[in-house]
């Protein structure tokens, strides 16, 4: 009996032992790899981070940069029904994906074979990342606003819908492989959002990810190319997440907040794209 009660003893890792080295070992890793104002993460700088929740089980990271350069577990590509490669972030997403990612694309089942839709609008694939840095690539297809107010009458509410709608259904699949970081690039928020805001289309962008957290799921990043998008993303965090203690134009305690997230604002501008640069999701899909 004494016996037992000394194993059991023994199963908790003490200080010095070799289980209690590796925890604090595997601690400090996970500690290192966590999001900061001002750092680099997963190949993106970061401008911010807010917790989804009050828990912080997921962490909001604001990024600059471009999301093929991310190194974590899965990138969102704004994609086409087609869901082959188009212009702007697509097109550089297939480039860098290479010919594996090309060929995974197109072995994507065909829905609709009148018009080629692999994907329908409102909805996401994944595939494999191919030379990407992330081991996959999910394919959400968020709406044309231009197409949907002024040819079809669709209310701009409902299709915000539809991008919360495509940004949920993107982390579905993540959620089918338990990928715990996944970098979204801004879906429908360049010339796709027509009449719409831009406050708007990230605001639901950002409700999607709310509706579809997942145990696993650890990071989400919204990668923004501009200094406006930096900018919207970081206010609207600002007010949807108040209790990360930190906000837009404010300095905070250097090192972690009480609630263990940084939620400060880098000043350093975004980098602009020059005047001959190809907008990500303008020339194919936005």
């Amino acid at each position: 009996m004494g016996h037992g009660l000394h194993s059991m003893g023994c199963s908790q890792s003490q200080p010095g032992s070799n289980a209690y080295l590796e925890s604090k070992e595997s601690e400090a890793e996970s500690e290192e790899e966590r999001p900061r104002t001002g750092q680099r993460w997963k190949g993106l700088e970061v401008c911010s981070v807010y917790p989804l929740g009050k828990n912080a089980a997921t962490l909001l990271v604001i990024c600059s940069g471009s999301v093929v350069d991310f190194e974590g577990d899965a990138i969102v590509n704004a994609a086409n029904e087609g869901c082959l490669c188009g212009g702007g972030v697509d097109g550089a997403i297939a480039a860098a994906g290479g010919r594996e990612l090309a060929e995974a694309r197109l072995n994507l089942p065909i829905l609709d074979h009148n018009r080629d839709v692999r994907c329908p609008v409102g909805e996401a694939k994944m595939t494999i990342g191919g030379r990407l840095k992330a081991q996959y690539c999910v394919h959400a297809v968020g709406p044309n606003y231009n197409i949907l107010v002024y040819d079809q009458r669709m209310p701009m509410e409902e299709c915000d819908k539809i991008v919360s709608k495509a940004y949920r259904s993107a982390l579905e699949c993540a959620k089918s492989k338990s990928l715990r970081s996944v970098a979204f690039s801004l879906i429908s928020a360049s010339i796709f959002r027509g009449p719409q805001t831009l406050e708007a289309v990230l605001e639901a962008g950002i409700e999607g990810i709310q509706g579809g957290l997942y145990p696993e799921l650890k990071e989400v990043a919204l990668v923004a190319f501009t200094q406006k998008e930096r900018t919207t993303l970081e206010m609207l965090c600002g007010e949807k997440f108040p209790y990360a203690q930190g906000s837009l134009g404010q300095s905070g305690n250097s090192g972690q907040l009480p609630t263990g997230v940084d939620g400060t604002v880098q000043e350093e501008p975004t980098q602009q794209p020059s005047e001959n640069a190809s907008r990500p999701e303008e020339t194919f899909v936005a």
